[in-house]
């Protein structure tokens, strides 16, 4: 009978061990270069076993691939064959030139009962019903809806200032970090939800406290990304969310309460969920000459005519596709949740190269001065003519791109150009948008922190398709405008009262975070990275 166990047990270890080395060798037999895998684990071993950074590791493989020659090779998403792309060129063709066959992104397939407001929103909706709620959305981040939003944006970022003062009073040194997520949390919770929350002076706040919550994907969170990963049939039949229960349901009533609120007081915001509740009763209407869809830096103008041609089919009141209260919920959810960690990391990443290059902070600080002291407010649009702060965060994003990689979903077969190889329906596309960044024959001096290279001259050089912090194509960051302005707003708040410096405590190099799959560092979103003196301008 033992015996028996025995080779039945091994008879399974075996038929495993050569069904997952079949896997592994898909790239092999299509004839095309890749990343050599380790069993089960794919080419995410070194991210899986914390030993790099899912940053650094997509350079390695992209470096490795660009050097066949090819502009693309296969990496194993655990047993998944995925593509890369490391060709300008190619990454032009798939988002942008041949969209129709790269129309969706690679987002988890869930049950909607599982996890509505993730199913709902728009990252996870597909053809008809993403192009209508791209639509939708799109007018919320138009200049004249920017502007509304800006004394929104001001008031928080001077209380950060005023939470600021009141540190340096009594602390040599600050942890910046910290401050930096309150303020992303106040931000988006008033322009998304239409709530005051009040995170900068009190970080007991519920809705500060179930974002910390939402944002945290170590540990278990972990692990569910994971398993969508390497199962996610499995996973959709098991019913696991990625958002836990209570969070899915405080944000839920926080929103539907919002608007029963509004529509029984008849109160009018300038934010986003009014935008949708206006949308939701067909009250909505392009402005004339607004903008169809925000264009990414790094792109050309094909991208434009792309975007137009996709979005323009798609209309803002369709009977057909009602909104619902769950609808408005799902987005104003994934604004939060994308919006507060790229805010966030941005200014982290921005002031600390601020910290460690004092002659452009000091350039900066003249800057804002100068447009302050000639009379300007600071206004949206006095702080949208400030060049050199423009410059200043183009660079950060070069160097600390929001999002590592972006990717597509195949969804019609794809032949490559001057290639016999077929990308099949349902096959994942990816380009590691930090490699590119950091690639030495597209940047001279990739690591160096240089914010001339954004000037008027020079940014006219940068290669189409290889600068693309917020993505490229129909499918690009579509709230990347408001980001950007946030950011905006909190830094000359900030450098216009503040100078900062390095202190004993500040992490020198920095180091990319190997805990998650995102952009930060340990000590940004740990609270433990002591960012550097503050010290009141004479």
């Amino acid at each position: 009978m033992w015996a028996l166990t025995i080779a039945l047990i091994s008879t399974c270890i075996w038929l495993l061990y050569r069904w997952i080395n079949s896997k592994n060798e898909y790239w092999r037999k299509k004839g095309i270069p890749f990343v050599r895998p380790v069993p089960l684990f794919g080419t995410m071993y070194p991210v899986i076993s914390g030993k790099q950074s899912f940053a650094d590791l997509l350079q390695i493989q992209y470096t490795e691939l660009k050097a066949s020659g090819r502009g693309y090779g296969g990496i194993f998403e655990f047993l998944t064959p995925t593509i890369m792309i490391t060709d300008p060129e190619l990454i032009r063709l798939v988002t942008v030139k041949d969209f129709e066959h790269f129309a969706e992104r690679r987002t988890p397939d869930m049950k909607d009962d599982t996890d509505p407001l993730f199913h709902r929103s728009l990252t996870s909706l597909k053809s008809d019903d993403w192009k209508h709620m791209r639509t939708i959305l799109s007018p919320a981040f138009t200049t004249s809806k920017l502007r509304g939003m800006f004394p929104l944006m001001s008031k928080c970022s001077s209380e950060l200032i005023k939470a600021l003062e009141q540190e340096s009073e009594i602390c040599e040194s600050l942890e910046m970090s910290k401050h930096f997520n309150r303020l992303a949390n106040d931000v988006i919770g008033s322009v998304a939800f239409g709530h005051e929350s009040q995170a900068i002076k009190n970080d007991k706040d519920e809705f500060f406290l179930m974002g910390q919550r939402l944002r945290n994907f170590s540990g278990l969170r972990y692990l569910i990304v994971a398993g969508y990963m390497l199962a996610p049939k499995l996973m959709k039949l098991l019913g696991i969310s990625f958002t836990p229960k209570d969070i899915s349901v405080y944000f839920r009533r926080l929103i539907i309460g919002t608007m029963e609120q509004r529509d029984k007081l008849s109160i009018s915001r300038p934010d986003m969920l009014q935008l949708l509740m206006a949308a939701q009763k067909g009250g909505i209407t392009r402005e004339k000459n607004a903008e169809i869809d925000s264009g990414t830096m790094g792109e050309d103008s094909i991208a434009e005519t792309e975007r137009i041609k996709v979005f323009s089919s798609a209309r803002l009141n369709d009977g057909k596709r009602n909104i619902t209260d769950e609808d408005i919920a799902a987005q104003a959810f994934i604004f939060f949740l994308a919006g507060y960690d790229t805010v966030s990391a941005v200014l982290s990443f921005t002031s600390h190269l601020l910290a460690c290059n004092p002659e452009v902070q000091r350039k900066l600080f003249e800057e804002i001065s100068s447009e302050l002291d000639n009379g300007n407010a600071t206004d949206y649009d006095t702080i949208r003519n400030m060049k050199y702060l423009d410059m200043v965060i183009s660079e950060s994003l070069r160097l600390y791109p929001p999002a590592v990689f972006s990717d597509r979903k195949c969804t019609k077969n794809y032949k490559f150009p001057n290639s016999d190889f077929v990308m099949e329906a349902g096959q994942g596309i990816v380009y590691p948008i930090f490699a590119l960044h950091r690639d030495p024959e597209l940047f001279e001096n990739p690591e160096i922190f240089d914010p001339e290279r954004f000037n008027d001259e020079n940014k006219k050089k940068i290669r189409p398709y290889t600068y693309l912090p917020f993505g490229s194509g129909p499918h690009n960051c579509i709230g990347m405008r408001f980001a950007l302005l946030e950011v905006k707003v909190c830094l000359v708040h900030l450098i216009k009262k503040f100078e900062l410096e390095v202190c004993t405590k500040t992490e020198l190099p920095l180091k990319i975070s190997t805990k998650t799959f995102q952009m930060t560092t340990d000590n940004v979103y740990f609270c433990t990275w002591i960012y550097g003196q503050i010290f009141r301008n004479a």
